[in-house]
C-alpha cells in the first residue's frame, strides 16, 4: 500500500511539473496562430498534443494540422525550447520518428512567417506558430494562456 501511495504522489508531482512547464508558453516570443474564423476552444495541453502529432482532431471532430517554421529559423528554435520544452533536434527527431512509423504525416514547414500565415489563412484546419511581431489581420494569434 505504501508503494502505491508513493507512486501516486510521484505521479502528482510529475503532472504538476508538466503543467507548470506548459504554463510558461506565455513567455515565448512566438505565438500560436489559427485561421481568423477559428472558434474552437483548446487547452494548453491540447495545443501541445497537436504539435506533438498526438492529436489529429479537434474536440468537435474537425481535423487539425500543425504547421512549423523551418528548422533553421530562430522561431523554430524558440518554439521547440520555450513552448515544447524540447531541444530543436529532439523536436525534429520526434517528428521524424512518428512520420517514419506512420503515426503522423511529416510536419509541414514554411520558410517564412509570411508563408506560414498564408497557409493558415487559407486553411481553417491548420495551426502554426510565428514570431509575435509578424502577426497581422490575416490570422488569429492566440495567447497560449487563453483559449481561442
Amino acid at each position: 500500500m505504501n508503494a502505491r501511495l508513493c507512486l501516486t504522489k510521484l505521479l502528482m508531482v510529475y503532472c504538476f511539473v508538466f503543467i507548470m512547464g506548459i504554463a510558461t508558453f506565455v513567455r515565448a516570443d512566438v505565438v500560436i496562430i489559427v485561421h481568423p474564423t477559428a472558434e474552437q476552444l483548446l487547452t494548453d495541453i491540447q495545443i501541445a498534443r497537436i504539435f506533438l502529432g498526438k492529436d489529429k482532431f479537434l474536440p468537435n471532430g474537425e481535423q487539425i494540422t500543425p504547421v512549423s517554421m523551418k528548422k533553421t529559423t530562430s522561431a523554430y528554435k524558440e518554439f521547440s525550447q520555450d513552448v515544447m520544452k524540447k531541444k530543436p533536434k529532439q523536436f525534429s527527431a520526434h517528428w521524424s520518428r512518428i512520420a517514419f512509423t506512420g503515426k503522423a504525416a511529416p510536419l509541414q514547414e514554411a520558410t517564412t512567417s509570411e508563408e506560414l500565415k498564408r497557409m493558415v489563412a487559407e486553411n481553417p484546419n491548420m495551426i502554426g506558430f510565428i514570431p509575435k511581431e509578424d502577426v497581422d489581420d490575416s490570422v488569429k494569434a492566440i495567447d497560449i494562456s487563453q483559449s481561442f
